[in-house]
C-alpha cells in the first residue's frame, strides 16, 4: 500500500535588503542603458532585431539576478573598474556581502540543528552553485554537501543521488534548476529553497517535485528567496498574480512564462523594472 503524499507547507518567500545597494544600482542603470541602445532594435520590422533585443533584456535580466544572488557571482569584466570584485572593496565570497546568502545560510543553519533534516538548493547559476557549496562547507564541516550540475555522467548523477537519499551525513544537496528538475527522486529532503527565482513557474514547481514524490512521508517546506526592493521582489508578485491567474484559466500558459513577456517590455518599463525602491 503506498504512502500517502503529504501536502507541501505553506510556501514562504524569505526577503532581505540587497546588501551592496550601489552596486546593483549601477548595474541596473547599465542595463537600462543597454535596453535604450536596443530600443531601436524593436521599431525595426524584422524578426531580426526583435530577437536581438529579447536576448538582450533576458541577459540583463540574468545579469541583475546574479548580483542580487552574490556580488561575487557576477562577470566583473563587465562592470567599471571601481566595482571590480576584491576582497578589499568589500565584495568578497562572504556570505555578509549578499543579504540573500546570508539569509540562505541561516534558513541551512536552522535545518541542520537537532533534529537535522535535509534540505535541497536549487539555483539557475553554475557559479552561484559553486559559492553555495563552499559557503555551507565552511560553515558546517562536519557534514556532506553535495552538487549536481548538468554536466554530470548519468552514474555520478545516480551516485550523489543515492548517498542524499540513504548517507545521514549528506544533508544538503545544491543543483542547477534544470539538473535538478528532471527524472529524479529526492524524498529525503524536508526543505527544498529556491536561491533565486526562475522565470518560468513550471521548471520552479518541476524542481520542487523532486522532493515531493510517492514515498515521501515528511511536510515538504518551500523557501523562496528574494532581495527586497529589487526587480526579484516585482518579479515574484507578477509571477503570483500569473500564477493565480492560470488557476483560474485553461489551457496554462507554457514555454519561458514570464520572460516571454518582460522582453517586450518598453526601455521606460525596463527602467521601472531594475530601479531599487
Amino acid at each position: 500500500m503506498l504512502a500517502k503524499q503529504p501536502a507541501i507547507a505553506g510556501e514562504k518567500v524569505k526577503r532581505r535588503r540587497l546588501s551592496d545597494r550601489q552596486l546593483y544600482a549601477v548595474a541596473a542603470e547599465d542595463a537600462h542603458g543597454s535596453g535604450n541602445e536596443a530600443g531601436g532594435a524593436v521599431s525595426s520590422t524584422s524578426s531580426g532585431g526583435r530577437r536581438r533585443r529579447r536576448l538582450q533584456v533576458l541577459a540583463m535580466l540574468h545579469r541583475l539576478q546574479e548580483v542580487c544572488n552574490h556580488p561575487w557571482t557576477i562577470n566583473f569584466s563587465q562592470m567599471p573598474t571601481s566595482w571590480r570584485c576584491t576582497r578589499d572593496s568589500g565584495c568578497g565570497d562572504e556570505p555578509e556581502n549578499s543579504g540573500k546568502m546570508a539569509r540562505c545560510v541561516e534558513i541551512i543553519d536552522e535545518i541542520l540543528e537537532f533534529p537535522r533534516e535535509k534540505v535541497l538548493v536549487f539555483t539557475q547559476y553554475l557559479r552561484t552553485l559553486d559559492l553555495l557549496v563552499e559557503t555551507i562547507t565552511r560553515g558546517h564541516p562536519d557534514i556532506e554537501v553535495l552538487a549536481l550540475k548538468g554536466s554530470m555522467r548519468s552514474e555520478e548523477r545516480d551516485e550523489a543521488v543515492a548517498r542524499f537519499q540513504e548517507d545521514p551525513a549528506c544533508c544538503v544537496f545544491v543543483c542547477t534548476l534544470g539538473s535538478g528538475g528532471v527524472g529524479l527522486n529526492m524524498t529525503a529532503a524536508a526543505h527544498v529553497i529556491h536561491f533565486d527565482r526562475c522565470w518560468n513557474p513550471a521548471r520552479e514547481a518541476q524542481a520542487t517535485d523532486r522532493a515531493h514524490r510517492l514515498g515521501q512521508r515528511s511536510t515538504v517546506m518551500v523557501h523562496r528567496l528574494t532581495c527586497e526592493g529589487t526587480f526579484e521582489e516585482r518579479l515574484n508578485e507578477e509571477m503570483q498574480r500569473k500564477a493565480a491567474l492560470a488557476r483560474e484559466v485553461v489551457p496554462v500558459e507554457s514555454g519561458s512564462g514570464i520572460a516571454a513577456s518582460i522582453v517586450e517590455y518598453s526601455a521606460d518599463e525596463l527602467r521601472d523594472l531594475f530601479k531599487l525602491w
